[in-house]
């Protein structure tokens, strides 16, 4: 059983994933400066989750005595006057963003920032490692975004799908990283949370981590993904809408992964008991990694967390605010739940409106919590998906598009399963028979000189004239197949084979097409040249 995959270029999943590039957002600090960026974090998380203590900061820091007693008693030992930059200069972490997204280090800030912090030491610090945390995680995402995996017909489709989402979904779309996968280790979930996407049903069952068989079929399931896959093994998640306090032995889980893969996978959580928080706070200590994250449901919870643990225990952990009067407010996506559903009838989106003149004020509700680009695994009932996001509608409730789906009934068997799920539903590039439809979120406009194809977010014009204009009134036939538009824009006096295919694998490549249209073609096709193909139960 190997301790670490391999992804294509000589290197480990470790020493891509992280190289434990976590570490150099604080391998320089000193023991006090450590401390002191600890407490300045646990300050700024009493300032989002609770509204008292918010409302002292705004008023020029008039925190009463109960207020810093308080902080003292959570390990706050510094006086809230030396980070009075917070509300003495409000804009000013507005500022800071914005000069830091286009920079690579600290040191290339303006000058001006360097000389404003220098008078709040304690900030300073904690501004250079949000920094630093800040940029190590969109190099992450660089290289899971760019990294081709083991599987050619993997790498093909999920960069196709990233395009696609990205197209769908906007700016979120371009936020995400598109995990690889998803392993569900229970059927529903114990919280219930009420703005859920995915609209979880209660829990049901749990997957029994303490039966040898099923710890063998995790590491079943893992190796396969590391076979078949390689890296994308490593990127992912032990939950979905799933909770994974309801699981036991859930950290059992992550190190059964851990040493298949070499990765600690993430964990978010939405219970906050103190013996479970430690418990994950235990295992991510020890790569050191920026993990768990837990979502804070009452600033009770918030309160009781930091009574029990030490601002530098819970240095990594990430506390997100999902109170309803939290200081940052956090879009809820409209699916799942019946009454969230309700704002997809009750909302507009580009489609809708003109586009070149839209409303005052208008905005598109965020798209999907999906960011799964790949498997949807649930150890439960032995399924595994192929799924990628998409804008959630009342038809994909829960943000995502599922392309192929089949059961497994051991680790050995998933290997077989997921290498025929890539070989029947991975399409690498137009072939001769390919439907050719617009994706189904698409609305096509016929413009004098070419298209716009309008998605719920964004608008793509294609207009430079007869190539675009023959090529957007044959894909709208919704009838053709690849080869019939090829040979008609070939033929075509002012178009040519040349500009054809590059037109066709650009649309195709970009995620313009009709992605589901084409995978069932596909599917069928590949089972008919070869009925071993068949051999698995869709579910």
């Amino acid at each position: 059983m190997t301790s670490m995959i391999e992804t294509g270029r000589g290197e480990s999943t470790v020493e891509m994933r992280n190289r434990n590039r976590y570490v150099d957002t604080f391998s320089d600090f000193s023991p006090e400066e450590m401390e002191s960026l600890c407490q300045v974090k646990r300050f700024i998380e009493c300032y989002e989750g609770d509204r008292d203590f918010r409302k002292a900061l705004d008023d020029d820091g008039n925190f009463s005595d109960d207020q810093r007693k308080m902080l003292k008693d959570i390990g706050v030992t510094f006086e809230p006057e030396e980070l009075s930059l917070l509300w003495e200069q409000p804009s000013f972490n507005a500022e800071f963003s914005h000069h830091a997204f286009p920079v690579d280090t600290f040191e290339e800030l303006p000058t001006e920032i360097h000389e404003t912090l220098a008078g709040y030491p304690r900030l300073r610090v904690w501004f250079l490692w949000r920094f630093r945390r800040e940029n190590i995680g969109f190099v992450q995402k660089k290289m899971v975004l760019a990294t081709p995996s083991v599987s050619k017909e993997y790498t093909v489709w999920r960069a196709r799908r990233i395009a696609t989402t990205r197209n769908e979904l906007g700016s979120y779309g371009w936020d995400i990283d598109h995990p690889c996968h998803a392993v569900e280790m229970a059927v529903g979930c114990s919280v219930g949370c009420h703005f859920c996407a995915f609209d979880a049903p209660k829990l049901q069952t749990v997957y029994d981590v303490s039966v040898p068989e099923n710890q063998a079929m995790v590491a079943g399931v893992a190796q396969g993904m590391a076979d078949v896959l390689g890296w994308p093994a490593a990127h992912g998640m032990l939950y979905w809408s799933t909770e994974p306090h309801d699981n036991p032995h859930y950290v059992k889980l992550l190190e059964i992964w851990q040493s298949i893969t070499g990765a600690s996978l993430c964990t978010a959580t939405a219970r906050a008991k103190e013996d479970w928080v430690g418990e994950l706070i235990g295992f991510y200590s020890k790569v050191p990694a920026p993990w768990p994250r837990i979502s804070v449901l009452s600033r009770n919870i918030m309160r009781r967390l930091h009574k029990t643990f030490t601002p530098s225990e819970m240095r990594d952990t990430i506390l997100l605010m999902q109170q309803a009067d939290a200081e940052v407010f956090r879009a809820k996506v409209p699916g799942g739940r019946e009454r969230m559903l309700q704002q997809l009838v009750e909302s507009d989106d580009l489609r809708n409106i003109d586009t070149d003149n839209p409303p005052e004020g208008f905005d598109v509700p965020q798209g999907s919590i999906a960011c799964v680009s790949g498997l949807l695994v649930n150890m439960v009932t032995r399924s595994v998906r192929l799924i990628s996001p998409c804008y959630t509608t009342l038809e994909n409730r829960y943000g995502y598009r599922v392309f192929d789906e089949a059961t497994f009934e051991d680790g050995e068997d998933f290997k077989r399963v997921l290498e025929k799920m890539v070989a029947r539903s991975m399409v690498t590039g137009p072939y001769q028979e390919m439907p050719m439809k617009w994706r189904d979120d698409l609305k096509f406009v016929e413009q004098e000189d070419g298209f716009a194809l309008i998605s719920p977010t964004t608008r793509r014009d294609f207009r430079r004239g007869t190539l675009h204009l023959v090529t957007g009134a044959l894909i709208s036939e919704g009838t053709l197949t690849y080869g019939e538009v090829f040979d008609q824009l070939s033929d075509h006096p002012e178009i040519g084979p040349m500009a054809a295919m590059a037109m066709l694998d650009n649309l195709f490549s970009n995620g313009y097409l009709c992605e589901m249209a084409i995978t069932q073609d596909y599917r069928a096709r590949k089972e008919a040249e070869n009925p071993s193909l068949l051999d698995v139960e869709i579910a």
